[in-house]
């Protein structure tokens, strides 16, 4: 996810009160910085209107924020009430969802006309900051423009500007003293390509009789607790590794090892596919990061929060192609099989979880193979690409291999008989390279507390050598 200092600042600037919100990867911080672009912006002469009177009166302040989602909108456009306001939606030449904003218009049908979104406020307000995020699929390119109006003056104050990058771009616009009752903003494809509107936010002053009740999306976050907020309480009383493989011979090495592991962690509780919807906001939780979850392959920081998948998926690391599970090849809410175990199914977002599919793990990304650090070129939307995974999926596929005896960890990625994952020899230098973190830790020790079993490459890593 990238990174959102100035957002933070603004709020703390603005004295607004974060309250909770649904659905939204947001992240002061990263585990790994990441570049930013900035737009540069300009302003018609002729229409700034500014206040004169705002501090001559009471007054207070106000924020809207609003992270754009999959149904928001409809196609068709329309009249939308966003957190206090009714906003009028124009018809899209093509409306979708991406991660973490909505897609305007697309390479077959690009949004060549503009599209905009508008709000009235009843009443004047004074407009201090602007703050906003877009992008374009690759080698696309729009304008964006706000216009701020007043219905008793002709003139308005206008925001217009160029965006030619598929990289996230931040638009701010800070210390401004607007007078306007109307809010506009207004999106144009200068290219067949589609563009992407993720949020956005801007800071009001009103007078005190105001009647306007404008609200924002901003969470605060919370650590996990299990038995609260929907979230199952736990089974286990946690234990130490020691005490959990006292009775298992360490030193074996070979088949013999791996059959002496897969008696150990073979004695557990199943949990069901619907039950990690609740137990992975907790199993998943951020350990530098209270409140949010460690997103798989990209490092996004999520909001722990079931929305039916519109947010996050749970990303099976050993694909459920690769299973050979009777009849359908998806679990359902009720399914309790080696596809619902807790270790393998990791929290990632639908970009993610739909670029890996079905395939290998490999040092390239192909139609057959997937390198689990992804970049900014491989997946639309916007990440934090920080953290590295490769030990993390290594780890989860050697359990995965120990525990359910059919499952095969090959080199050859070229057989496809449903039950095999790889590469083994990648996987190896992968548990090497990327050594046990403190989220693997955590997420081990949560996942035993609910299944009551243990990864023991987590545990100890040089087991693998062993096996192997």
């Amino acid at each position: 996810m990238k990174n959102y200092k100035f957002l933070m600042l603004f709020v703390i600037c603005a004295c607004c009160t974060s309250c909770s919100i649904k659905n939204l990867f947001f992240s002061s911080t990263s585990k790994q910085d990441t570049s930013i672009v900035e737009t540069s912006s300009t302003t018609s002469e002729e229409s700034v209107t500014t206040s004169s009177n705002s501090s001559e009166k009471p007054s207070k302040n106000q924020t809207f924020y609003h992270k754009f989602l999959k149904g928001d909108f409809t196609k068709d456009g329309g009249t939308y009430h966003i957190n206090g306001l009714d906003w009028v939606v124009s018809p899209f030449a093509y409306y979708g969802a991406s991660d973490k904003g909505i897609q305007i218009g697309s390479e077959s049908t690009p949004q060549t006309s503009p599209w905009s979104m508008k709000a009235s406020f009843g009443e004047d307000i004074v407009i201090t900051n602007i703050y906003f995020n877009i992008s374009n699929a690759k080698n696309g390119g729009g304008i964006y423009t706000i216009d701020l109006g007043l219905d008793d003056n002709p003139t308005k104050t206008t925001f217009e500007d160029a965006f030619s990058t598929d990289s996230v771009t931040q638009v701010s616009f800070s210390d401004l003293n607007v007078s306007c009752d109307t809010f506009a903003l207004t999106l144009q494809s200068t290219t067949s390509k589609a563009m992407y509107l993720y949020d956005l936010s801007f800071d009001v002053i009103v007078g005190e009789d105001s009647t306007l009740n404008i609200s924002s999306d901003y969470y605060d976050p919370q650590p996990v607790i299990p038995g609260q907020d929907g979230i199952p309480n736990t089974a286990y009383a946690l234990t130490s590794k020691e005490e959990y493989y006292q009775d298992v011979d360490l030193t074996l090495t070979g088949d013999a090892l791996k059959n002496e592991l897969n008696s150990k962690i073979s004695k557990m509780t199943g949990r069901s596919y619907g039950d990690a919807k609740t137990m992975l906001q907790y199993i998943d939780e951020n350990p530098t990061k209270p409140g949010y979850m460690y997103g798989l392959y990209d490092g996004d920081d999520i909001i722990p929060t079931w929305d039916s998948g519109a947010t996050w998926n749970r990303e099976h690391v050993w694909a459920c192609a690769q299973m050979n599970l009777t009849g359908t090849a998806r679990p359902t809410d009720s399914t309790i099989n080696h596809s619902t175990d807790l270790h393998n199914l990791r929290v990632a977002c639908a970009s993610m979880n739909g670029y890996h599919s079905n395939k290998f793990y490999d040092l390239t990304n192909s139609s057959n193979t997937m390198y689990p650090n992804v970049s900014n070129d491989v997946v639309s939307g916007y990440h934090n690409y920080s953290g590295d995974h490769r030990g993390d999926v290594a780890r989860i596929l050697f359990y995965m291999y120990v525990r359910y005896d059919r499952l095969k960890l090959i080199d050859d990625l070229t057989i496809a008989d449903n039950l095999s994952m790889g590469k083994l020899s990648v996987l190896l230098e992968w548990n090497e390279l990327d050594p046990v973190d403190e989220f693997e830790i955590q997420r081990n020790n949560r996942i035993y507390e609910y299944q009551g079993n243990r990864n023991p490459f987590i545990d100890y890593p040089q087991l693998v050598q062993q096996i192997f």
